[in-house]
């Protein structure tokens, strides 16, 4: 009668027929009912369990929950039905990395003297979800409060009195172990925290160096600060800024009199009169192609001034060559 082999949980694996034996659908050579010879098979198949399968290569054929000693690695490994894994002897209770899981996240612990110090996770996990406790093998485990920033994707060091901390050298890190105050003096004030982690906003102040005001004269520091300053100007401060003495009134002598006044916008306003000079009415005679101002031509014309207008004599008949009279007019 054939055996009908099943896997530890109850699935069908094999059927042996009576006589026979099988060497290639395990590790092991599995015989048949009445088999010949059949002690020799069972026998080598204890030694290859006794010796986990001790060998530089791994065992064919091999069934989930398999050991396998590596003596390349000499590791003791087990086959998770994809690959070899190594059996990691590290955890005793009080010391050493179990696997658990945190809110329903697979993570490492890592523990020393009974006491949680790390945790490696492949992602986030915040403090309010984190248990207060968690048991491993029966034992009961501080947890949560040792975490109070929750746990990162990585490493996370638990929060301990006596401080726990990475030596060594790292090409970066996104906090400090503790924060700093930088703190602004001088011509501003204000304060800031840095710890890393996240970007910051400095406030900050700038005192009055100066009674608020309007001013049309001001002193500046050299960092660009008004120290000081008038409300009004005086006479000094208008010949500094101009480098000479500006005047208020110019007087005109010698064959035209008169006197220029200037207004507060440096516009001047010149008065003049003519002194034994001619004057208006006078007639001249001349050569001169073009009319100056103030003169026009004796034909008999009207013509306007400053004041109103005036009618100059014909005297266009009495000239002598090109010559002709003309008139001051104004």
């Amino acid at each position: 009668m054939s055996y009908n082999l099943t896997k530890s949980n109850g699935t069908p694996f094999l059927v042996i027929a009576d006589s026979t034996t099988d060497n290639t659908s395990t590790s092991l050579t599995l015989v048949g009912k009445n088999s010949v010879n059949f002690g020799l098979a069972v026998n080598q198949n204890f030694i290859n369990m006794m010796q986990n399968f001790a060998n530089n290569t791994s065992p064919v054929k091999p069934l989930v929950g398999q050991l396998w000693y590596d003596m390349v690695s000499q590791q003791l490994k087990i086959y998770s039905g994809t690959n070899w894994q190594a059996l990691v002897p590290s955890w005793d209770g009080i010391a050493g990395t179990i696997v658990t899981i945190a809110n329903n996240v697979e993570i490492t612990c890592i523990l020393s003297q009974g006491i949680i110090v790390a945790v490696v996770s492949h992602q986030s996990i915040d403090r309010a979800d984190l248990q207060t406790s968690i048991v491993l093998n029966g034992i009961t485990y501080d947890f949560g409060a040792r975490f109070p920033n929750g746990i990162k994707p990585g490493f996370t060091l638990a929060t301990d009195t006596n401080g726990y901390q990475l030596v060594g050298s790292a090409s970066s890190a996104t906090q400090w172990t503790k924060p700093v105050t930088a703190t602004f003096n001088g011509a501003i004030t204000g304060t800031m925290t840095i710890q890393g982690g996240s970007n910051i906003t400095v406030a900050t102040s700038l005192p009055n160096h100066w009674t608020p005001n309007t001013y049309t004269k001001v002193i500046v520091s050299g960092n660009g600060l008004v120290t000081g300053g008038n409300v009004t100007l005086n006479s000094s401060d208008i010949t500094t800024a101009l480098t000479y003495v500006p005047v208020s009134n110019v007087a005109i002598t010698g064959s035209i009199t008169g006197n220029a006044v200037v207004d507060s916008n440096g516009l001047a306003t010149i008065i003049t009169q003519s002194t034994g000079m001619v004057n208006v009415g006078d007639i001249i005679l001349t050569t001169n192609s073009s009319i100056p101002a103030g003169w026009a031509v004796c034909n008999g014309q009207t013509v306007s001034t400053p004041t109103g207008s005036v009618v100059t004599p014909n005297l266009a008949n009495v000239v002598v060559g090109s010559t002709r009279y003309i008139m001051r007019t104004y």
